[in-house]
C-alpha cells in the first residue's frame, strides 16, 4: 500500500501552516521559560501562608476574591495592594467602584497604620505620635498606588483607564472592587451575555497588559439559607459560570465570627480568624490557608 499523501489547499495560509510545533520545541520552549523566569516577574501577596506555595499572582493572571458583604473582600483586596505598593515597590492601580477615593484612602490608612477608621475620621491621633509612625505615613503617601473612584462605568471605559495608567505609569498589577458594578451597553445581549463579556474582557485585559488582575464579586443570597457552618460554594458566586471559565484563580472568603459562631471546626476562636479557599487554581494547588483578621483595621495578615 502506497503511504497516502495529503495535499495543503491552496487557499490555506502560510500562517495556518506554520503555528503546528512538536512536542520537542514545546518542551524545550518551556523549560527555557522555567529557567529564565523570575520570580520578579510575579506579585507578591505580602503573606508568607500564600506565597510560600504560590509565589505571588502572575502575569495575565484573573483572580477573583468571592465573598458576602461585610465579609472581609475590600480588606482583602486593599491588604493585597499595600503589600505589592509600600513592601515590593509595584505599580498597583485600585478602582473602586463601591466607594469614593477619600473612604479608601481612609481603609488603607486604617489598615496599614493600625488605627480605627473612626480614629482617621475624628482625627483622633497624633501625627507626630512617634519616628515608626511618621515613617509609615511617609511610605504610604509615596505608595506607588493610583485609584480611580469612577463608581459606576462601562467596561470598555475601565479597559481604556487601563491602558492609559500602563502606559503612563507602567502599573504591574490591577484590583477592580467589584466587578458587578460593571456595565456594558449592547442591546443585541441578554444579562448573561453581557456577563459573560464582562469577564472575558478583563481576562483579555490581563493579557494584554500582561499583569494580574484582582476583582472582587459578590455571593448570591443562598449562602444565608444554607445550614451549617455557611461556607460558600463556587457555585455560589453571581455570574458564576462566566467567572469560573475564565478565572485562573478563585477565592472564597469565610469568616465564622460573621455568623456570630464561636469556635470553629479546629477549635480556635473564630474572632479574629478567617478561611481563604482556592476553589480554582489553574497552575497550583486546591486548598483553603488560615489567616488572621483585625476588623478594627480592616487588615489581613500571617495567623
Amino acid at each position: 500500500m502506497t503511504k497516502q499523501e495529503f495535499k495543503i489547499p491552496i487557499e490555506a495560509s502560510l500562517t495556518e501552516v506554520t503555528t503546528i510545533k512538536s512536542i520537542h520545541s514545546l518542551v524545550n520552549n518551556v523549560l527555557e521559560e522555567i529557567k529564565c523566569e523570575e520570580i520578579s516577574n510575579k506579585i507578591p501577596t505580602g503573606l508568607n501562608v500564600l506565597d510560600k506555595f504560590n509565589s505571588g499572582w502572575s502575569p495575565t493572571d484573573l483572580i477573583v476574591i468571592g465573598g458576602r458583604p461585610g465579609m472581609g473582600k475590600t480588606a482583602l483586596a486593599l491588604t493585597f495592594t499595600l503589600n505589592a505598593a509600600i513592601t515590593y515597590n509595584k505599580s498597583v492601580a485600585y478602582f473602586t467602584l463601591a466607594e469614593n477615593g477619600p473612604c479608601i484612602v481612609k481603609k488603607m490608612l486604617s489598615s496599614h497604620l493600625k488605627l480605627s477608621t473612626q480614629s482617621i475620621t475624628n482625627k483622633d491621633f497624633n501625627t507626630k505620635k512617634n519616628e515608626s509612625f511618621t515613617k509609615e505615613m511617609d511610605n504610604i503617601v509615596e505608595a506607588p498606588i493610583f485609584i480611580e473612584d469612577s463608581c459606576i462605568f462601562a467596561i470598555t471605559e475601565l479597559k481604556e483607564k487601563a491602558y492609559e495608567l500602563k502606559n503612563k505609569h507602567a502599573i504591574q498589577f490591577l484590583v477592580i472592587d467589584e466587578v458587578q458594578n460593571i456595565t456594558h451597553h449592547d442591546d443585541l445581549l441578554n444579562e448573561d451575555q453581557t456577563n459573560n463579556y464582562i469577564t472575558k474582557s478583563l481576562k483579555e485585559l490581563a493579557i494584554s497588559l500582561k499583569i494580574p488582575i484582582i476583582i472582587c464579586s459578590q455571593l448570591s443570597t443562598e449562602v444565608e439559607t444554607r445550614g451549617g457552618d455557611k461556607r460558600p460554594l463556587i457555585s455560589d458566586l453571581r455570574q458564576s459560570e462566566c467567572i469560573e471559565a475564565y478565572a485562573d484563580i478563585i477565592l472564597l472568603l469565610y469568616r465564622p465570627s460573621y455568623y456570630r459562631f464561636t469556635e470553629n471546626k479546629n477549635g480556635y476562636s473564630p474572632t479574629n480568624f478567617a478561611d481563604l479557599a482556592f476553589v480554582k487554581h489553574k497552575n497550583g494547588p486546591i486548598l483553603t490557608v488560615n489567616l488572621n483578621f483585625e476588623p478594627e483595621y480592616g487588615r489581613f495578615s500571617d495567623v
